[in-house]
């Protein structure tokens, strides 16, 4: 997230929810891309974060940018202790859009989430925003967010709405109007997202900046349900 702090997406639904998928192969539920530069300092405890989720059936496919520090020994490490760590090597660097397309041409499981390799996330993260899209049937789910900075101080910036919404129809307005004012819904991470919405969509990589909001406006329209 180019920040020279952790952010650690946590679940504050009251809710759990679930989503029906389309025609994907995957023998995981979710994958989850994670675009790598650069990031042996963060490394290491983003992918713990995965590790230590109580659910298990997830891949993550890293796409290394062509770091030029150790970041490519970690991965290949965590490669060899457990097979759900894929990797993606791009051969020129062409930065976190570029990456996270490479990772987009690849996805086959029913549900895409997107992880920076300067964040982490609590460990019933994947569990509680599954649960939530398969019981609500909803195509994104979304969660909360906390600043992690340096010497152990905590953020948690007011949410995108003050409780647990489900929203479907009209109502999703308010979700395109909150994408226009503030940061809480403009990232594609802190969302659960259903893979058949985004397979086929491709980050703007001529943006300099809001690749991700300018990447959400195109994957709501074609949400039907959506749950923060």
């Amino acid at each position: 997230m180019n920040k020279h702090i952790l952010s650690v997406f946590v679940c504050c639904c009251s809710f759990l929810f679930y989503t029906i998928g389309g025609d994907f192969v995957s023998e995981y539920k979710v994958q989850i891309i994670m675009p790598v530069y650069n990031s042996a300092k963060t490394l290491c405890k983003c992918l713990d974060s995965l590790l230590a989720q109580t659910y298990k059936n997830w891949q993550v496919i890293m796409v290394d940018d062509c770091s030029k520090d150790n970041s490519l020994e970690i991965i290949h490490k965590y490669q060899k202790e457990d097979d759900r760590f894929r990797l993606i090597a791009l051969e020129k660097n062409a930065g976190t859009s570029n990456a996270r397309n490479a990772a987009l041409e690849v996805l086959d499981a029913q549900y895409t989430a997107f992880l920076d390799s300067d964040d982490y996330w609590e460990p019933i993260m994947l569990e509680t925003m599954i649960g939530i899209a398969e019981e609500k049937e909803c195509d994104v789910v979304q969660c909360r967010f906390i600043y992690d900075f340096p010497g152990g101080r905590q953020h948690l910036p007011a949410g995108a709405f003050k409780e647990d919404v489900l929203l479907e129809g009209k109502d999703l307005k308010k979700v395109f109007r909150r994408m226009m004012t503030g940061i809480n819904m403009n990232h594609v991470c802190m969302k659960l997202i259903r893979t058949s919405l985004i397979k086929d969509l491709r980050f703007d990589t001529s943006l300099p900046t809001a690749e991700d909001l300018e990447m959400c406006i195109r994957i709501f329209d074609g949400v039907k349900r959506y749950c923060f």
